[in-house]
């Protein structure tokens, strides 16, 4: 029900503030949307606008309430303030239509919204509590408001907090630390990985030469091989191809030679 209000509050805000439409919404746990057609770059600046205005509204507690309507009047725009999305009924609609109006103001002009609904409302915007937009994503043209209203801002908000607290347990380091600490054992992360690249690199070097000289031998074997132990950091595939791409031309040189590569782990069994 408060996620359901929350859309029309919203649909109805940002129709006022920048003339825009919903073109559709969706509901569904744990986050909802609205999607505002025409504009694709929907900002940053734009979401926190419209969520402040719902809030507003949330704060001055406005009343919603619902009305019966005939479908001519609803058609021909005689119920006051009716949303112009509302005022094309099909004809499959005889009647009474349930109107919900969201009373208050906005800007200085009187009603928030008034809109053709037959779902369940909160009875005044003060049960919504609070209303948080999450992110915008585009989609074909339009805009997707993404938002949570009601008791799960508060659930979101426990959750942000409990990981908030395993993260700062993890990190040993305070709330404010975290991002900056993240970033720098991200940065350790990148510059390990170079270096045991690097490494790898360089063992590749020293076992295609060693290989190398056995290939050419004239009473060298006619199987290579090379086990290495997976606990000195090697990635299979990229040792591998690695490794054989050093080699082809020894192992293709007559009268050929055929290549055993193992890796496996410090028990002896390969992979």
């Amino acid at each position: 029900m408060a996620q359901h209000s929350t859309q029309h509050l919203l649909t109805a805000l940002a129709s006022k503030l920048w003339g825009v439409d919903t073109v559709s919404w969706g509901l569904a746990s744990p986050h909802c949307y609205l999607e505002l057609s025409g504009c694709p770059n929907f900002t940053e600046d734009q979401r926190a606008e419209l969520e402040r205005a719902a809030n507003d509204a949330i704060r001055a507690g406005t009343l919603v309430t619902p009305s019966w309507h005939s479908v001519q009047d609803v058609n021909e725009g005689s119920v006051e303030g009716l949303r112009k999305s509302s005022k094309a009924l099909p004809a499959s609609v005889t009647g009474p239509v349930r109107v919900v109006r969201f009373q208050g103001s906005f800007q200085g002009a009187a009603g928030l919204d008034t809109n053709t609904c037959c779902g369940t409302h909160v009875q005044t915007t003060a049960h919504l509590q609070a209303v948080k937009l999450l992110r915008i994503e585009k989609n074909k043209g339009n805009s997707k408001v993404y938002y949570l209203a009601g008791p799960r801002v508060l659930s979101a908000l426990g959750a942000c907090i409990d990981r908030e607290a395993n993260l700062t347990r993890l990190l040993s380091s305070g709330p404010s630390e975290v991002v900056a600490k993240v970033d720098e054992i991200l940065s350790k992360q990148r510059l390990a990985e170079k270096l045991r690249k690097a490494l790898v690199g360089e063992l590749v070097d020293l076992l295609a030469q060693k290989l190398r000289e056995e290939a050419v031998a004239g009473a060298g074997p006619r199987v290579l091989a090379c086990h290495r132990d997976l606990s000195e950091g090697l990635d299979p595939p990229e040792f591998a191809k690695a490794l054989a791409s050093q080699l082809d031309d020894a192992l293709a040189k007559p009268p050929g030679k055929l290549l055993v590569l193992t890796l496996g782990q410090a028990s002896g069994q390969a992979s």
